[in-house]
């Protein structure tokens, strides 16, 4: 079961980490409880997400929006093959979520990630998505591509 889960990556609507930790030690202390002793995963990862600036600031010191990145960079360290995001958008000004939209593109087209997304703002999943289902009250209702909802 391990096996399969250390393949996963996950952020929550409201992501936590240590907030007496840097941000680097946050990514870090991540990555090894996945194995990886890849010091410059680490560095990539902070990079990729924009946190570079940050990466020394105590978590407790971020913005919403630097924390939700920080989330973020936890879930992508270990190179995830399946990505499970709920919300993600969540406390990003407008510049953040069109960087945030290029990368969850980029992680699927170019790196392969599958990107599993739940969220109410219907113009980032129909912007993102290939395939679409709806949900209510624990139930699949509808599935189809964005064309297909747009309809």
């Amino acid at each position: 079961m391990h096996a399969v889960w250390s393949r996963v990556g996950y952020l929550v609507e409201t992501p936590s980490a240590y907030p007496d930790l840097t941000v680097e030690e946050n990514v870090r202390l991540v990555a090894r409880l996945h194995g990886l002793r890849d010091e410059k995963a680490v560095g990539a990862v902070i990079s990729r997400l924009g946190l570079e600036h940050h990466a020394r600031h105590r978590v407790r010191t971020l913005s919403l929006g630097n924390k939700q990145r920080l989330g973020l960079a936890r879930a992508l360290v270990h190179r995830p093959e399946l990505l499970v995001l709920d919300e993600p958008a969540n406390g990003l000004d407008p510049a953040s979520v069109i960087e945030d939209r290029q990368l969850l593109h980029d992680l699927a087209h170019r790196d392969g990630v599958t990107v599993f997304l739940s969220s109410h703002i219907l113009t980032d999943v129909t912007r993102l998505a290939t395939r679409i289902g709806v949900l209510n009250r624990g139930r699949l209702v509808w599935d189809g591509t964005a064309v297909d909802l747009i309809a």
